[in-house]
C-alpha cells in the first residue's frame, strides 16, 4: 500500500512566460561556459600518483558546507543579514583558496563540499516545466570538491532526467549517488565514492555520498535503502581503498537518522579509528554531534542562509590500528552569508572582494532572474506575514491564506455542495511574505512547488477532528512516514493546521481541501482508522499552489502605481 498510496503527481508547470522568451535565454545560458572556474583544479586537482614519502605528522584541513540551498542563488534581497549571492560565494572560494596556496603548511587544504537539494525553493528553479533548468549552468561555476544529491531532485521524471544529462557529468565523478540508481539500468545515477588526493602526496580523503531511505522518487531512478547498499560490491571496494586520511560521507541525511549511524557502524568495520566527518542535510537545522572520538557530523540550515565551517587537525602518523585520538583539534561554527562575514573571512572588503568571475557569475544570475520574469511585482503586503509564528497573530501566513485566499481564490463552492474546509501542513510555506513589494520570486520563495489540489470528500465534522487528532499527536517520524518522507518545519505548531476563525461541527460534513501530497497524508491516516479507502479526486480550481498565492496577491493586494514601478 506504501508505495501504490506514494505515486503521485504534485507538479503542474506554471505557465506564466511564453516558452519562446526561455527559447531565447539558452543562448545566453550556454555562453556561461565562456567563464567556467579555473579555480576548480585547486580543489580538485588532476589525479597523480599518491605517495606516502615525507609524509607529515599532522594535516590541517577545513571544510566549507552548503546544504538545502534549495535554489537561493540570489540570496535574499529582503534581508540584509543574508545578502550574499553565488556570486559573491565564488568570490569567496576563490579568495580563500588563494589564502591557503600562499600558506599551505600552516592552513592546510581547503575543500567544499554540498548535500543535496540544490533545487526546488526559488522561481530561478522552479519557474520552468523542467525544475532546475536554468540553475544548473550557474551551480556547475562554483568549484564543489563532490557533492550529493537531496530528495527534491528525484521527485520529478524530467528534472531527473535534465540532472543527468546537464550536470552529473561535469562533475566527472564527484557528484555521489551510493544509494541512487537509474531504474533501467540499476547503474548509480552519480558516483558511489570518490578518492581525493592532494598534489602533494600530504592527504588522501575518500568521499562517500547517500541519501536517506527515501521512497517517493520518480519512476526513473530508485533508492536503495541504506543498510542495503552498504553490502553492495562498491562499498568494500570503497574500505579496501589504501593509505586514506579521512572518510567524509556527504549526505542527505539527518545527523539522528539511524542511516548515519549505519554508515558510521560499516566504516568502522573496516576501519576502527579512521576519522569520519558526516556533511549532513535534509532537516533544514544547524547541528553538530560528536559521534565516536573520530566521528562528528555537522548540518548547515538552509536556503543559503549559512555556510558550515569545520576546521580539523588529523594525525597521519597513527597505526591504522591505534586507539588513540586521530581526529585533533577540532572546530566547527556557521557562517552566516552576508558580504561583510565574506570580507571578514577573506581580510578583503567590498572593494577588493568580488573576483572577476564572481561578478560574472552574479550578472548572469541577474539577467536570468529578469529573463524568466521573476522581477516582475504581482502585488504589495500591507506588513511580513511569517510561517512560523502562531495562528493568532496577525503577522500569520497560514491564516492569511487559511482565512483569505483559500476562500476568494481556491473555493469552488459551486462545484462542491459540502462545506469546504483547508488544511495545511506546516511545512508547506517554506519562508516569509515580506512587507511591500511582492514580485513573482518572492512568491517562488513562499510556495515553490506548484502543487495540484486535491479533496477528500463527506467527510463528518467528527471524522475531521479525529483525523486531525490522530496526525497532530503522532511522532514527526510516523507523520512523516504517511507523508510519504516529506519533511516537516519544527516551528512549534502542529503538524496540521486550518482557519483559527473555523469552528469544526462534529454533524456537518466537509469535503477537506488540501494539496496533492497532503491528500496523500490524509487518506493514508483515514484508511488506518477506518479500513476504508477514500479517494482524492483532482479539487475543480483553476489553480495550482504557487498560482492560487500569485493571483490572490494581484487580485486582493494591488500596489499604489507608484509602488509597482
Amino acid at each position: 500500500r506504501r508505495t501504490a498510496f506514494c505515486r503521485y503527481s504534485t507538479h503542474r508547470p506554471l505557465n506564466t512566460h511564453p516558452q519562446k522568451k526561455l527559447a531565447k535565454m539558452r543562448p545566453f545560458l550556454l555562453c556561461l561556459v565562456f567563464f567556467t572556474v579555473a579555480a576548480t583544479a585547486f580543489l580538485v586537482p588532476d589525479p597523480v600518483p599518491f605517495s606516502q614519502t615525507i609524509r607529515k605528522a599532522t594535516v590541517n584541513v577545513t571544510i566549507i558546507h552548503t546544504t538545502d540551498v534549495h535554489g537561493w542563488l540570489n540570496g535574499h534581497p529582503h534581508d540584509e543579514a543574508y545578502n550574499a549571492d553565488f556570486g559573491d560565494f565564488l568570490s569567496l572560494v576563490q579568495r580563500l583558496e588563494e589564502k591557503f596556496s600562499s600558506n599551505r603548511d600552516e592552513l592546510g587544504y581547503l575543500l567544499l563540499l554540498d548535500s543535496g537539494d540544490l533545487i526546488e525553493g526559488t522561481g530561478l528553479s522552479d519557474a520552468t516545466p523542467v525544475h532546475g533548468e536554468y540553475i544548473w549552468p550557474l551551480v556547475k561555476q562554483i568549484p564543489y570538491s563532490a557533492l550529493t544529491m537531496g530528495n527534491h531532485e528525484i521527485g520529478v521524471e524530467s528534472a531527473v532526467d535534465e540532472l543527468q544529462k546537464n550536470f552529473v557529468p561535469h562533475w566527472n565523478g564527484r557528484y555521489l549517488t551510493a544509494n541512487t540508481k537509474k531504474a533501467d539500468s540499476a547503474d548509480f545515477v552519480g558516483s558511489p565514492y570518490f578518492v581525493h588526493d592532494s598534489p602533494d602526496g600530504q592527504l588522501r580523503v575518500l568521499f562517500l555520498g547517500y541519501m536517506f531511505d527515501f521512497t517517493h522518487f520518480a519512476s526513473n531512478v530508485h533508492v536503495v535503502e541504506v543498510s542495503d547498499s552498504l553490502e553492495e560490491a562498491y562499498f568494500a571496494e570503497a574500505m579496501a581503498v589504501p593509505d586514506v586520511d579521512l572518510y567524509v560521507v556527504l549526505g542527505h541525511i539527518d545527523i539522528v537518522m539511524s542511516e548515519t549511524d549505519q554508515i558510521r557502524e560499516a566504516v568502522r568495520a573496516h576501519h576502527a579509528t579512521t576519522p569520519i566527518v558526516f556533511m549532513s542535510g535534509h532537516r533544514h537545522i544547524k547541528s553538530y554531534k560528536q559521534l565516536d572520538p573520530n566521528c562528528v557530523a555537522i548540518e548547515s540550515w538552509r536556503y543559503f542562509k549559512a555556510l558550515g565551517h569545520l576546521s580539523l587537525q588529523l594525525d597521519t602518523s597513527a597505526s591504522p590500528n591505534a586507539l588513540n585520538n586521530r581526529l585533533q583539534a577540532v572546530s566547527h561554527r556557521w557562517v552566516d552569508t552576508s558580504r561583510d562575514n565574506f570580507y571578514e573571512l577573506t581580510g578583503r572588503n567590498e572593494s577588493n572582494f568580488l573576483t572577476p568571475d564572481g561578478a560574472r557569475l552574479k550578472q548572469a544570475i541577474q539577467d536570468t532572474n529578469s529573463m524568466l520574469g521573476l522581477d516582475e511585482v504581482l502585488g504589495c503586503s500591507p506588513r511580513t506575514y511569517e510561517p512560523s509564528v502562531p495562528l493568532e497573530w496577525d503577522t500569520s501566513l497560514f491564516t492569511l491564506l487559511l482565512t483569505e485566499m483559500y476562500p476568494t481564490v481556491v473555493y469552488n463552492t459551486q462545484a462542491k455542495k459540502n462545506k469546504q474546509l483547508a488544511i495545511l501542513n506546516t511545512s508547506s510555506l517554506r519562508n516569509p511574505l515580506y512587507q511591500g513589494t511582492v514580485d513573482r520570486n518572492d512568491i517562488y520563495t513562499v510556495d515553490p512547488f506548484n502543487n495540484v489540489y486535491g479533496s477528500v470528500d463527506d467527510l463528518s465534522g467528527s471524522m475531521v477532528l479525529q483525523l486531525l487528532d490522530f496526525l497532530n499527536n503522532q511522532p514527526r517520524e510516523l507523520v512523516q512516514w504517511y507523508s510519504c518522507g516529506h519533511e516537516f518545519a519544527a516551528s512549534g505548531l502542529p503538524h496540521f493546521v486550518f482557519s483559527p476563525e473555523t469552528v469544526i461541527e462534529e454533524n456537518t460534513t466537509y469535503d477537506i481541501v488540501c494539496t496533492s501530497y497532503d491528500c496523500i497524508t490524509f487518506t493514508r491516516a483515514l484508511y488506518d482508522l477506518t479500513g476504508v479507502d477514500y479517494p482524492r479526486p483532482t479539487y475543480p480550481t483553476q489553480y495550482t499552489s504557487t498560482e492560487a498565492l500569485a493571483a490572490f496577491m494581484s487580485q486582493e493586494h494591488p500596489c499604489p502605481a507608484e509602488s509597482s514601478q
